[in-house]
């Protein structure tokens, strides 16, 4: 249906991904975060310990991260992803 938001979990050849239809990228981005908690929580936990374990301070790890430009459309979608996964 148009204008109507959706997400859910599938599988093709042995490959899980998350299907999502939205009308913008926060929302897309909302629904991915939404979807995506488990994995966004170990995938936070990674990090954590990469820099627990290298001595790699989290300044020097954001430097890094944040040293590409993304497009504010993709930050939009991003900022959704932060609030579809609140209370992680």
């Amino acid at each position: 249906m148009i204008g109507e938001s959706t997400a859910e979990w599938k599988g093709s050849n042995g490959q899980n991904y998350i299907k999502i239809v939205a009308k913008n990228h926060y929302k897309f981005g909302l629904l991915r975060g939404q979807k995506s908690k488990k994995q966004i929580k170990t995938t936070n936990r990674l990090i954590n310990s990469f820099i627990k374990i290298h001595n790699f301070s989290f300044e020097r790890f954001l430097y890094y991260a944040k040293k590409y430009t993304i497009p504010d459309d993709y930050k939009a979608e991003m900022q959704g992803l932060v609030e579809g996964t609140e209370r992680i």
